[in-house]
């Protein structure tokens, strides 16, 4: 496995992609990666997103993710808000939703972290049934993103 730098400001991913994820080089996002098409034709995706706000601890930025669910995405059902450790900034959360599209049950998950002013969301969209397959990938993706400001091998804590 080679090392790969993949850089999309302002996030990257500090080490190589687990096996079937690519960058989309033409999304909208600080950094989308998508994974090769599922069995039932779904394909998987994180977005990252980093957005400077007012620095606030993790347990209120949680709290507004959450308001934020409830009253943008009302048809969402909220299955869990988890801890979840990063390697460089600490304990964020996981909130897991679940949602209907057509007749197929959908997952968006949501990593959660806050770095001072910084606000790092990894969200992860692909079919519920999907979600365990790709549950350890997701996760070495999380643990390798890195905002400009740590870049690789980076960090604060």
């Amino acid at each position: 496995m080679a090392f790969v730098f993949i850089q999309a400001r302002p996030a990257v991913i500090d080490g190589a992609l687990p096996y079937g994820w690519q960058v989309d080089d033409g999304a909208g996002a600080d950094l989308r990666l998508v994974a090769q098409p599922r069995a039932s034709g779904d394909r998987p995706t994180a977005t990252v997103r980093v957005r400077a706000k007012a620095a606030e601890p993790i347990e209120d930025a949680a709290g507004h993710l959450l308001e934020q669910v409830a009253q943008v995405r009302p048809e969402r059902v909220i299955a869990n808000c988890d801890v979840w450790p990063h390697p460089v900034w600490g304990i964020g959360r996981l909130v897991q939703t679940a949602y209907l599209r057509g007749e197929k049950t959908m997952a968006h998950d949501v990593y959660l972290f806050v770095d001072g002013p910084l606000e790092i969301r990894v969200e992860v969209d692909c079919e519920l049934v999907s979600l365990l397959a790709i549950e350890e990938q997701v996760a070495t993706i999380v643990a390798r993103i890195r905002t400009d400001a740590h870049g690789p091998q980076g960090g604060t804590r």
